[in-house]
């Protein structure tokens, strides 16, 4: 219980607020960040007691009694001035002294002394904390004293904890190292043109040697190349403290290089090339046989595909090369065009050789590039030059040029199917032009006689086994309109 010094507030023919009890110092110690302290005055039968609080604060219950709980949980360390204030009101609304209280938020200091990393084999340390007196608890800890060898190698977050007027921790991060001894396999002497990878017996270190970046620090892997013919020293090593580092000498022969020099991409219609390499004095082969002769690679030969050439230098240290010599194909941008165009076809499109190529026109915008449909509305009538096109090493280009004219499709009302050479089959004029045209006929009570879905392509019904007489069609465009008509067939 926590009571009031008092502050002369009197009021006439009332009763003061007893404070002769008060036995708390001002001002009243709370601990940083611990709530539930608890105020009391003493009681007076007949009163209402008035609290008033400093933020940040917070009356938990009370308010209206002689005793109050306060949170303190959210207030910073340090003075608040009259953190606390009472009053009481009798029932005619006369009021007593006012009673105050400042209020400590209690918060130590704590600073612990850090350790720099230590080995896993090092003596014990002892540690250090202020203010001292504390209590130090973790891992490998005794007395205030760390030891590596009880916690073995690792992170550990050690706790020192603190006793006045309340209970306060803070932590200590501390780093073991094991203690290391790496050893290198020893390795016998290597082609300059190899790449080895060397050996520890502990993982994780990092490799150097006399020749600089002729290892791969992380991977071991040591490139002749790069050396040299030569006597090197290797170390490998840990950044630790703790650890030894290792050594071993090792020897690079000098060796012939069999590396084959770039070669371009080919078109098999082009010229030969010759091949070559670093060194001279190998043998030359390839997988596709006479396409090589010595070192000349014959594309017109191969044909197109990727092709596998081998340089191969014996010896000592022999050496030896391969490289993927790629030959394209002879792109073919032939295509056909038909000529003339009909205008209400409303569009066509050339027939390529071989697809993929891209296509334009000298009407601009009116054709597809990738497709190479023609809006023959977009060009109009006349003159139309359309080009095919291949790009790249082995490409190519075709233009052809067609007419654009005005024609309709002309229906007729009557054939002779007679073999005399005259009006022998059902023709409509300019069908050609259109796509998958349907032409159904029937006769005169309805019943299908001929239905073909693509009279356009054929155009010459000849009403074979037919009597002569009067017959109903009906013509169905690409774009769903229908011609519907008759048609007298006569022998």
């Amino acid at each position: 219980m926590r009571s009031l010094r008092q502050l002369l507030a009197p009021c006439l023919a009332v009763v003061a607020l007893n404070a002769s009890a008060q036995t708390t110092n001002s001002p009243d110690t709370v601990c940083y960040q611990v709530g539930g302290s608890t105020y009391q005055v003493p009681l007076t039968s007949g009163y209402t007691y008035t609290w008033e609080l400093q933020q940040p604060g917070a009356l938990q219950s009370g308010q209206g009694s002689n005793s109050i709980e306060v949170d303190w949980s959210n207030a910073e360390p340090g003075l608040i001035q009259d953190g606390v204030v009472v009053y009481a009101t009798d029932e005619n609304g006369c009021h007593t002294d006012t009673l105050t209280l400042d209020v400590f938020i209690f918060q130590p200091n704590l600073i612990t002394e850090p350790l720099l990393p230590l080995c896993a084999g090092d003596d014990c340390v002892e540690l250090d904390a202020t203010p001292p007196g504390g209590i130090w608890s973790g891992e490998g800890v005794s007395n205030g004293v760390f030891c590596p060898s009880e916690s073995g190698a690792g992170s550990f977050t050690l706790t020192y904890t603190y006793f006045e007027v309340c209970e306060f921790t803070t932590t200590l991060e501390v780093q073991v190292d094991p203690d290391l001894d790496p050893v290198i396999t020893p390795i016998d002497p290597f082609c300059q043109t190899e790449t080895v990878t060397l050996q520890a017996n502990l993982p994780g270190g990092t490799w150097s040697a006399s020749c600089g970046n002729c290892i791969n620090p992380n991977t071991s892997a040591f490139n002749g190349n790069t050396s040299g013919a030569g006597n090197f020293t290797v170390n490998y090593s840990f950044n630790s403290d703790c650890a030894s580092v290792a050594s071993t000498d090792i020897q690079v022969v000098a060796a012939v290089d069999a590396t084959i020099s770039s070669v371009p991409t080919l078109c098999e219609t082009g010229e030969p090339i010759g091949l070559t390499a670093a060194n001279g004095g190998g043998t030359w082969s390839a997988e596709c046989g006479d396409c090589l002769n010595g070192n000349v690679f014959i594309p017109n030969t191969s044909g197109p595909g990727a092709f596998t050439v081998t340089y191969e230098i014996e010896g000592v240290c022999s050496d030896f090369d391969l490289v993927d010599v790629v030959v394209l194909q002879q792109r073919v941008a032939f295509f056909t065009l038909p000529n003339p165009l009909c205008l209400d076809a409303g569009e066509a499109s050339g027939i390529p050789q071989e697809g993929g190529g891209e296509w334009s026109a000298s009407c601009g915008d009116c054709i597809n590039s990738g497709n190479g449909i023609i809006d023959l509305t977009a060009n109009g009538e006349g003159d139309l030059e359309v080009t095919y096109t291949f790009g790249g090493l082995c490409g190519a280009e075709f233009s052809a040029t067609t007419n654009v004219i005005p024609c309709q499709i002309e229906l007729p009302n009557i054939f002779s199917p007679n073999n005399d050479g005259m009006n022998d089959v059902l023709r409509i004029e300019n069908l050609e032009f259109f796509k998958d045209t349907r032409l159904v006929v029937t006769n005169r009570w309805g019943n299908v006689v001929y239905d073909e879905p693509r009279y356009n392509t054929l155009n010459n019904w000849r009403g074979a086994d037919l009597p002569e007489g009067v017959y109903f069609y009906v013509l169905t465009m690409p774009d769903g309109t229908q011609y519907p008509g008759t048609l007298t067939l006569t022998r």
